[in-house]
């Protein structure tokens, strides 16, 4: 039987041997042999040994970078979802906010709306009622009687009814109309009332603004 270590007992070179014998195998010389280390050869092994722990920082190091890497980017990707999410939230609270207003001023511009329906049957019939009441046939409609004739404004001054001439002039009442006395309903205006009227300042302003501007002529 070949020893394994025979090569190394037939080098020349390896004189620094030590042998050990068992009982059993002292007729086998090379069974035991336990070669002595060569200080290149400790050497060698010193730094195949450092080289590997070196190796191994370095994959460890390496391996701490990435994870580092890794959970640097999973912090970032969080805050970015965070600021995205809160971005979100603040747009969806803005629209809402908005749709609100929206819905507020829509129904603000629907009672105005109704109220102004409302306002302007209730104006119509009111100016309906004063014609019939007065026997107008329309608000520039003259009448005659015995006393002479006269037009819709006309009346309406002389009781200092200051809704029925604003709802004249809106309705296009003419302020140059004049009575049989020759009056327009402005010079009505200014006269002092004989029959216990309240003096027409409102109506006179009225009337000036109709004049001046002649758009309710």
């Amino acid at each position: 039987m070949m020893c394994v270590c025979a090569p190394l007992c037939r080098d020349p070179r390896r004189v620094n041997t030590e042998f050990f014998f068992s009982g059993d195998d002292v007729d086998k010389p090379c069974g035991h042999i336990r070669p002595v280390e060569t200080p290149e050869e400790a050497n060698a092994r010193q730094r195949c040994s450092e080289r590997k722990l070196r190796e191994d920082g370095e994959r460890q190091q390496a391996a701490q970078r990435r994870e580092s890497r890794r959970s640097e980017a999973r912090l970032k990707e969080g805050l970015r979802l965070e600021m995205l999410a809160a971005r979100r939230s603040e747009e969806a609270k803005v629209h809402a906010e908005r749709v609100l207003e929206m819905e507020r001023v829509e129904k603000d511009h629907e009672e105005k709306r109704e109220e102004e329906e409302k306002r302007s049957v209730t104006n119509m019939e009111y100016l309906a009622v004063f014609l019939e009441k007065h026997g107008f046939a329309g608000v520039n409609n003259k009448k005659t009687d015995l006393r002479g004739w006269r037009y819709p404004l006309h009346v309406a001054v002389g009781e200092r009814d200051v809704s029925a001439v604003r709802l004249l002039l809106k309705a296009g009442a003419q302020t140059s109309v004049k009575s049989t006395s020759g009056s327009t309903p402005l010079e009505l205006a200014r006269k002092p009332s004989t029959r216990g009227k309240p003096d027409g300042e409102d109506i006179v302003a009225l009337l000036d603004a109709a004049v001046a501007t002649g758009t309710l002529n």
